[in-house]
């Protein structure tokens, strides 16, 4: 265990491994907060070591004696020196007196911090994909799936049963398990489309899947649907938008029959509408540059992130584009709002100004109250906006997304 203080409810961070074999990375981010967890559906290991790098807690693991490695479950938390590192013990039934034993335990000084400049050093990029619940008397995570590749864009199917990702330039669906856990992934198959991108989406009645692909490489990139349902006989992508333009998939409407979609650069885009039979286009805005739109449950409104106001907040808008109003306003690059299956809370990425939501770097998931827009912080970690850009939620109190880490090539030269 890290921590800030001995007070009760102090700031930690630590690695829990409890009576019942469940191995979880655990943390409290202020004095007297609930803890929060992220854990591992696992048997118990044999081994663990909590790393601390700058701001980033890392959990690795050994199972049966091999040397210790990552398993996707990091925390980014600051503590300021000195502070302490230790044993703890207790026992979660307080009418109880359990005995723990500690065994070859050390603590020593680990390898210098990874530049900020991750090429110049010898790293690996690691990938994770975890789910987290929304509530918060105790905020409860879970690691999916953590690849040494990178992956982004987690969509949740609407029946909760798997989580499609963007994995290393293609799309794979990876079973949901009771208990939480990733089964083997499954890649989708788009026929002849190529250099397809994060931006796709499985309709909510679960018929169809929308994609941004091209059709040769480096080619322009289109909205296509293909039929969900993998069968001998499954039809041809159909292409939806036939712009001048690249265009790139964003959202479903809550009936399933309308796409919404941007077109445009990176200095100036804007989100459009068409029907999921294809036809005409509706142009929804039509300055600056407007991004990451999705629908409310009920249709009536449309969220999405916007650079109108100087800086890229949240806002919100009517299905027609119309009566557009401004919903974040503070110091950071707001993105990618998805609103819960219950209509009552939208979720989305925060990013420092500073680093301008460009490459992986501090990230938050945020979430707020559409009755009274309190905000609220669910997780810190690196990441960028592929880590929450498409639909992440599987219920209207858990959500999906991807956090990165560079870690040190040679820690995992070994496994």
């Amino acid at each position: 265990m890290f921590r800030q203080t001995l007070d009760a409810g102090g700031i930690y961070a630590g690695v829990g491994v409890h009576g019942s074999g469940m191995t979880a990375l655990q943390y409290r981010r202020a004095l007297g907060a609930n803890t929060e967890d992220i854990e591992l559906n696992i048997e118990a290991p044999q081994t663990v070591r909590l790393e601390k790098r700058g701001d980033t807690f890392t959990l690795f693991l050994s199972m049966k004696g091999e040397p210790p490695h990552q398993v996707g479950a990091s925390i980014t938390m600051h503590l300021e020196e000195p502070f302490y590192v230790g044993l703890g013990a207790v026992s979660h039934d307080v009418s109880t007196t359990d005995e723990v034993r500690f065994s070859n335990v050390t603590v020593q000084a680990r390898a210098p911090d990874v530049p900020a400049a991750p090429a110049q050093a010898k790293v690996s990029l690691y990938s994770t994909l975890r789910t987290i619940q929304t509530e918060d008397q105790f905020r409860r995570a879970m690691v999916i799936r953590s690849v040494p590749a990178y992956m982004q864009s987690a969509n949740w199917a609407s029946d909760g049963k798997s989580i499609y990702v963007h994995e290393d330039g293609h799309i794979e669906k990876i079973p949901f398990l009771t208990p939480e856990a990733g089964g083997t992934p499954q890649r989708v198959s788009l026929g002849n489309l190529v250099d397809c991108s994060g931006n796709f989406g499985l309709s909510p009645d679960r018929k169809w899947l929308a994609v941004s692909c091209a059709e040769k490489s480096s080619g322009q990139h289109d909205v296509y649907v293909v039929p969900a349902q993998v069968t001998p006989t499954r039809a041809a992508p159909r292409k939806i938008t036939h712009g001048t333009a690249s265009s790139y998939f964003h959202a479903w409407s809550p009936d399933s029959q309308t796409i919404a979609f941007t077109r445009g650069s990176a200095g100036k885009a804007d989100i459009f509408a068409i029907s999921v039979t294809g036809g005409t286009e509706v142009r929804l805005t039509s300055d600056t540059v407007n991004d990451g739109p999705d629908y409310s449950p009920d249709g009536k409104l449309i969220y999405f992130d916007s650079a109108r106001s100087g800086s890229t907040q949240i806002w919100r808008m009517k299905p027609d584009g119309s009566a557009a109003e401004q919903i974040t306003d503070d110091d950071n690059i707001n993105s990618s709002p998805h609103i819960s299956p219950d209509g009552k809370t939208v979720a989305f990425l925060s990013q420092p100004a500073a680093g301008g939501g460009v490459g992986i770097g501090d990230a938050e998931l945020k979430v707020f109250s559409v009755n009274d827009g309190l905000i609220r912080t669910l997780a810190s970690f690196q990441g960028d906006r592929g880590s929450f850009s498409m639909y992440g939620w599987g219920d209207a109190n858990h959500l999906a997304f991807i956090s990165y880490q560079f870690l040190p090539t040679e820690v995992e030269a070994s496994r």
